[in-house]
């Protein structure tokens, strides 16, 4: 059971940091996460805290889309139709 779930944490923060170093919203995730791996030799806290963890994320998915849509919205907006 250890061996298994060490490999899954490893595929998931793997695939996380990937993630991280192509797109900002995957930089914002492994940053809450950073501090979940730092700290697993402690104790099992990702599912510990898997609440707190899908909380920040929605929040941090909610202030990134909307910053996107602010960032992005002037430029499709002045495209004229003819």
């Amino acid at each position: 059971g250890v061996l298994i779930f060490s490999l899954l944490y490893g595929c998931f923060y793997s695939y996380i940091y990937q993630l991280s170093r192509v797109s900002n919203f995957g930089l914002i995730i492994y940053s809450i996460l950073v501090v979940y791996l730092i700290l697993s030799f402690i104790g099992d806290f990702l599912f510990t805290n898997l609440s707190l963890f899908i909380q920040y994320s929605f929040y941090s998915a909610i202030i990134f889309l909307r910053t996107l849509k602010v960032a992005f919205a002037e430029p499709f907006a002045v495209v004229a139709v003819t």
